[in-house]
């Protein structure tokens, strides 16, 4: 089957003043690295970061944030009492694809960034908003997968529930509706947490 290239439809449609934007749905994936070796628990992280003296000074009181991933255990126990709220843009169409494989990733950035038990999170006191944007990725199991129209919702929908902070640990190519809700957001003052790539050139 021979296709045409999406350029110049896209470009078409952009000069249409009834359409807001037009543009290729692009794919994202969630930032997931390989487990590692077993070893003695040492969060050298928070040593790096001096957590513990920011931790005397504020913990993420009230701070609400946001993991655009997929979906968060609410019932790990390092996470107890975290979980402000669940959205899901995902859709019916996904939704026992999820149920039957809900992913890890958005559970491990949340352990990250606010477990309060053996493991500990940089800011323990926040409140975390799961937004399941993503769904499982069945050839790299525990990572997900995106689409720009997910993303897109998931950001607006995330503000719009109070997030002060977004954590958007997943990559992807450049891409024009999801760096307007971004800008957006950030000119609402929304902090916002991304991801540069586990394989990313070192400098």
């Amino acid at each position: 089957v021979q296709t045409r290239p999406l350029g110049p439809l896209v470009d078409l449609l952009n000069l249409d003043p009834r359409i807001q934007i037009a543009q290729p749905t692009y794919r994202y994936r969630t930032m997931q690295a390989a487990p590692a070796a077993s070893a003695p628990l040492r969060q050298y992280a928070l040593e790096r970061l001096q957590a513990d003296q920011a931790n005397r000074i504020a913990r993420g009181q009230g701070v609400r944030v946001a993991i655009i991933d997929t979906r968060i255990d609410a019932t790990h126990p390092a996470l107890a009492g975290r979980l402000a709220g669940v959205i899901d843009v995902i859709g019916p169409a996904g939704r026992e694809l999820v149920d039957r494989d809900p992913g890890r990733h958005g559970t491990a950035l949340a352990g990250i960034i606010a477990a309060d038990g053996r493991l500990r999170g940089i800011a323990p006191s926040v409140q975390l908003l799961s937004v399941q944007a993503f769904m499982p990725d069945t050839g790299t199991p525990g990572s997900g997968t995106s689409t720009s129209d997910k993303i897109a919702r998931a950001i607006d929908v995330a503000v719009e529930h109070g997030a002060r902070v977004l954590n958007l640990s997943f990559a992807g190519p450049r891409d024009p509706i999801v760096g307007r809700m971004i800008r957006r957001s950030f000119d609402r003052g929304v902090v916002i947490v991304a991801a540069v790539g586990n394989d990313g050139l070192e400098r």
